[in-house]
């Protein structure tokens, strides 16, 4: 029992050490969602070559998901330009933060874009 805790603690320690408190716990509120919303954002450079900042629009709760429309300030557009600074939609699953795009028409989650890491250490073990 002894060797089974340690190799736990030697083998899962980078995974939480990479890993931000706040994407192990799930997401409740509207304001949580935004925050990791933009975070995946950063993370994956979803508007790229652009200066700028992410922010949240509106967010509502569908079903077990928080769904939150993103956008992006460009702050090298005139100040005339018109037009839309909407990313995209996205669901937030409440129970352990799944990131999917939001299919908005079929009002449903669409593909997944961000698992968080503690889905890593429920894996089962390979049987090899």
């Amino acid at each position: 029992m002894r060797f089974v805790g340690l190799f736990f603690i030697f083998f899962a320690t980078p995974i939480f050490a990479e890993t931000p408190v706040e994407d192990l716990i799930a997401t409740t509120t509207n304001t949580s969602a935004c925050q990791k919303t933009i975070k995946f954002a950063l993370k994956t450079n979803l508007v790229v070559n652009v200066s700028g900042e992410y922010y949240c629009g509106s967010a509502l709760t569908q079903g077990s998901y928080i769904v939150v429309d993103l956008h992006h300030t460009d702050e090298s557009a005139p100040t005339t330009w018109m037009g839309s600074s909407l990313v995209g939609y996205y669901g937030i699953r409440q129970t352990d933060g799944l990131i999917v795009e939001w299919d908005v028409a079929a009002e449903k989650p669409g593909k997944e874009v961000f698992r968080p890491a503690k889905q890593l250490l429920r894996q089962k073990p390979s049987p090899d």
